[in-house]
């Protein structure tokens, strides 16, 4: 063991330059989204949430809670409205709007993007886009550009060996971690829907945009950069690049954490001409900012929209393994008749209202596509014909959707069958029982037949 510490107190150094940023390269957390669904069950949650938050009914040219109300009532998707920015009291907003809340924000916070969007005519998607201050910003950076020496600690009755490369990761995910718990936190507090309800275990489907100069993220063409990989920004065969907005690049479920439902956009300053993001604001963090939270309105609900649906077919599947027998073929019938209503008929309504209007977004297909950026893949030759990340993502949450309902009536047959014959057994030990009584009120009233007689032959006079 003492020839590995000193191998490792040897070698440490080399390892941190060699996993280490450049000082000419920099990556910067600019903005997180999350993302919170209200289907029709949170209908009331969502009008409370937004008076209690500080929206007033008047909102701008109309009343935000009558337009809520209306879109719920027609068909159609898409409606979408802008419910300005959130910012701590005394803080002005470079952006050019004239809806703000005056709020307490998360520390790692400066101010939020908040708009509604009704992805369908019983689904409605509440978007906060959260823009990090400048020093949290840069967190994520500073911890993968810090030096650390190799870590051991006893697992059991060896050791674990954190080399410098996994510390350096170890960090930046911890820093991430920081910023989106306190966002989450914040969420939960002020907004009630289906993920806060704790649908995907208390996360919230999520969108990070980072801002990279020097270098871009997901490159094919120059040499890999070892901190691209700790940083889940190296290669990877989910990479898209978008057609409008020149730098601008994607993936999902690659970034620092793997576990979170993330969708990653990181743009390269370099490469972002300012006059293409939002002319007049020289490609500031506000600006890249703006210009995608404006531009991926309709991409981010669809993305929220899968992880509801993914989210439906865990709870779906949780029930059926309830109803599934143990071991010894025997299983809590009660208990288990239960968690499936819990799971099925109570939010059944929303389960099949939802999942069925999502199978018809392949009606509205063409029209969302006019409002999504087009994004294309960096390496065409893994796709057998030209693919869209928008058209993809719609695609899979039909496809989804139409799993959901077909696992929802197959669970919702096996509670009926499951109720049936739990009521006939109810019904068999009811049965039982009044067989019992009657057996035992036959013998009490021959019992007290044979006492009245023995009684009135004691009594005969002799």
């Amino acid at each position: 063991m003492a020839e590995v510490h000193r191998y490792r107190k040897e070698r440490d150094p080399s390892e941190n330059l060699e996993w280490s940023i450049p000082n000419s390269q920099h990556i910067a957390l600019s903005v997180i989204w999350l993302l919170e669904l209200y289907p029709p069950s949170h209908s009331i949650d969502l009008m409370r949430d937004l008076r209690q938050a500080g929206w007033r009914s008047d909102f701008g040219r109309f009343n935000l809670l009558e337009w809520i109300t209306a879109g719920r009532e027609r068909s159609g998707t898409g409606a979408w409205a802008n419910l300005g920015v959130a910012m701590r009291p005394g803080k002005q907003t470079p952006f050019i709007t004239s809806n703000y809340l005056l709020t307490q924000l998360p520390q790692s916070v400066d101010r939020a993007l908040i708009d509604l969007t009704l992805l369908s005519q019983g689904l409605t998607v509440l978007r906060v886009g959260f823009v990090i201050t400048d020093t949290a910003s840069q967190s994520i950076e500073a911890a993968a550009r810090a030096v650390y020496p190799t870590r051991f600690r006893p697992v059991g009755a060896g050791l674990e060996e954190s080399t410098p490369q996994f510390r350096k990761q170890e960090a930046a995910s911890v820093a991430m971690d920081i910023i989106r718990d306190q966002c989450t936190v914040w969420m939960r507090k002020k907004f009630h829907g289906v993920f806060a309800g704790g649908l995907l275990d208390g996360l919230y489907p999520s969108v990070a945009l980072l801002a990279t100069s020097g270098i871009a993220a997901f490159d094919q063409e120059s040499p890999p950069l070892r901190f691209l990989r700790i940083l889940g920004l190296d290669h990877t065969f989910e990479a898209w690049e978008a057609d409008e907005l020149t730098g601008l690049r994607a993936t999902w479920g690659e970034w620092l954490h793997k576990r979170r439902p993330e969708f990653v956009l990181a743009v390269r300053r370099e490469e972002a001409a300012p006059a293409q993001w939002i002319t007049g604001m020289g490609g500031s963090i506000e600006s890249l900012a703006w210009r995608v939270h404006d531009q991926f309105r309709s991409l981010m609900p669809i993305w929220a929209a899968r992880h509801l649906v993914i989210g439906y077919q865990v709870r779906l599947a949780r029930a059926r393994d309830r109803l599934t027998p143990t071991g010894n073929g025997l299983t809590d019938r009660r208990s288990a008749l239960e968690a499936v209503h819990r799971s099925i008929v109570i939010p059944g309504f929303d389960v099949r209202l939802v999942a069925g209007e999502l199978v018809g977004l392949v009606d509205e297909k063409n029209w969302l596509m006019r409002e999504i950026p087009k994004l294309h893949p960096l390496d065409p030759s893994l796709w057998s014909k030209p693919a869209s990340l928008g058209e993809l993502w719609i695609d899979r949450l039909v496809q989804a959707a139409r799993d959901v309902l077909s696992r929802e009536e197959d669970l919702r047959q096996l509670h009926v069958l499951w109720s049936t014959t739990e009521g006939g057994l109810a019904n068999l030990r009811l049965q039982k029982r009044i067989t019992f009584l009657t057996w035992v009120l036959v013998a009490f009233t021959f019992a007290l037949t044979v006492i009245g007689v023995l009684s009135y032959a004691s009594l005969a006079p002799r």
